[in-house]
């Protein structure tokens, strides 16, 4: 039985990296480049699952005077695995579906 990857997730951070991608995902996402507007780019200090070590993670954040895009990927995911990405994501972080420079809108984790 094959799983229905429908959602557009865009990532500007560790979602992109592909240990990451096999260890929440089970699977190397497709992706392809894009970018957003309207945002700044932030970091947040994070305690990494089980090792209780602190990562600096980027995050981000709104802000409608800035004029350069953020580049990251845009990756097509299921249901499934976008609830994989919710879980992974800290409460710091809060999804929603935006407009990407190509014109697709994806589901993206800013700062909450």
């Amino acid at each position: 039985m094959s799983v229905k990857a429908d959602q557009l997730l865009f990532s500007y951070g560790s979602l992109q990296w592909p240990n990451v991608q096999w260890q929440h995902f089970g699977r190397l996402l497709e992706g392809a480049d894009d970018g957003v507007m309207g945002f700044r780019l932030g970091e947040i200090e994070v305690a990494t699952s089980g090792s209780g070590e602190v990562g600096r993670y980027p995050i981000l954040v709104p802000d409608q005077g800035q004029t350069q895009a953020i580049n990251g990927k845009v990756f097509i995911v299921s249901a499934d695995e976008l609830a994989a990405a919710d879980i992974y994501e800290t409460s710091a972080y809060q999804r929603l579906e935006i407009p990407l420079l190509s014109g697709k809108r994806a589901w993206i984790y800013i700062q909450a």
